[in-house]
C-alpha cells in the first residue's frame, strides 16, 4: 500500500543543509522504497491517491453519485481555501465553547424516541403491577385533525389551537368574559363537560370563539370587542322589573356591575402617567420596581411578602 505525507514549513528555510532522520523500529516492516521530494512551491501538490484515481479514470458521465460525494470530499481536503475555512470554524466553535453566559435558562427538551421510557397502565395504582403499555395520545372521544405517527407536546399545542379544536377557544373567550362581567357565559367556567352548566347564550359564545381565533389569539382584540358592545356599556343600575325577571343578570339586561379591581384602576393610571415601568430594569437593589402603595394593601389578596 503506498503512502505520502507533505510537510510545509511555518516560515522559510534559511539554513544550507536539510538533514532528514528516519527511525525504523520493527525489523520485518521496514520501509521498502522511500523517496523524499523537495520543492519552493507554496502548494505543493499532493500525490493522488488510489481510489481517487481509479475514479478519476471512470467517465464523467458513468461515475455514481457515491465516486462523485468522494471526489467532492478529497476536493475539500486538498482546496486550501475550504481548509481555511475549516479552521475558522474550529476557532469560532472553540470561542463559544470558552464563552460562559451571564444567566443560564432551564431549556426542556424532549428525548428521542429510542431513550423514551416505557408506560404502562398501573392496576389499581399499584404501580408494580403493571398492565399493558400504553403511547400518548389524544382522547379518542375528541377530534383529532392532527395525525401524526409519534405524537409529543408540540402534537399536543398544535391540537389545543387548531381551528377544528374549538374548546380552547371557548374556555379562553368564556374566562375573560367572566373577568369583565363577573360571572362567566357558561357560570361553571371551571367545567366544561357533563357537570358543569349549559352556556346561557350559546350563539354569543360560538361567535366570540370564531372571532378570538380567526383573530389570531389576540386577547387584546377580544377585550377591546367586549367592552365597547353596548351590553357592557348598559347603566348597571338594578329596578324592580330587572330584580324580577333577571335578579342574576344572566341575561343582561344591565351593565355589569362588576367593574375593574382597585389595583387594576392605579395600574392603569400609572401607565397614563407613564411612570408604571420606570424603575423596572434598574438593577439597584435600592430601587424599587413598584410604585408606592399602603403596605396592608396586599393583605385582602394574601400577598403580603411579594
Amino acid at each position: 500500500m503506498n503512502h505520502h505525507a507533505v510537510f510545509e514549513l511555518q516560515s522559510p528555510f534559511k539554513h544550507k543543509d536539510l538533514k532528514f532522520t528516519l527511525k525504523q523500529t520493527y525489523a520485518e516492516h521496514a520501509i521498502g522504497r522511500l523517496r523524499i521530494l523537495v520543492t519552493d512551491e507554496p502548494l505543493p501538490q499532493r500525490a493522488i491517491p488510489i481510489k481517487i484515481a481509479k475514479i478519476l479514470q471512470t467517465p464523467k458521465e458513468k461515475r455514481s453519485d457515491q465516486q462523485i460525494s468522494t471526489l467532492l470530499e478529497h476536493l475539500a481536503e486538498i482546496n486550501p481555501f475550504a481548509n481555511e475555512l475549516s479552521s475558522q470554524l474550529v476557532k469560532a466553535k472553540d470561542k463559544i465553547k470558552s464563552i460562559k453566559p451571564s444567566t443560564t435558562v432551564p431549556v426542556m427538551r424532549q428525548l428521542g424516541n429510542e431513550k423514551l421510557r416505557k408506560t404502562h397502565i398501573q392496576i389499581r395504582g399499584n404501580y408494580l403491577s403493571k398492565g399493558k403499555e400504553v403511547t400518548p395520545g389524544i382522547p379518542a372521544i375528541f377530534d383529532q385533525p392532527v395525525q401524526v405517527k409519534s405524537p409529543n407536546r408540540l402534537t399536543l399545542a398544535k391540537w389545543l389551537v387548531n381551528n377544528e379544536n374549538p374548546l380552547t377557544s371557548r374556555v379562553m373567550t368564556n374566562r375573560l368574559w367572566e373577568k369583565i362581567f363577573g360571572v362567566g357565559i357558561v357560570a361553571t367556567s371551571e367545567e366544561f363537560g357533563s357537570q358543569g352548566e349549559l352556556p346561557s347564550h350559546p350563539e354569543l359564545l360560538d361567535w366570540l370563539s370564531i372571532e378570538f381565533m380567526e383573530n389570531g389569539w389576540n386577547i387584546k382584540s377580544l377585550l377591546k370587542l367586549i367592552v365597547t358592545s353596548s351590553t357592557y356599556r348598559q347603566d348597571s343600575m338594578i329596578n324592580a322589573e330587572h330584580r324580577a325577571k333577571d335578579p342574576f343578570n344572566r341575561w343582561y339586561s344591565r351593565g355589569p356591575r362588576f367593574r375593574l379591581s382597585a389595583e387594576m384602576i392605579r395600574d392603569q393610571a400609572l401607565c397614563f402617567r407613564a411612570i408604571k415601568f420606570q424603575n423596572v430594569w434598574r438593577s439597584s437593589k435600592t430601587t424599587t420596581t413598584k410604585p408606592w402603595c399602603k403596605s396592608s394593601v396586599w393583605r385582602r389578596y394574601r400577598l403580603e411578602n411579594i
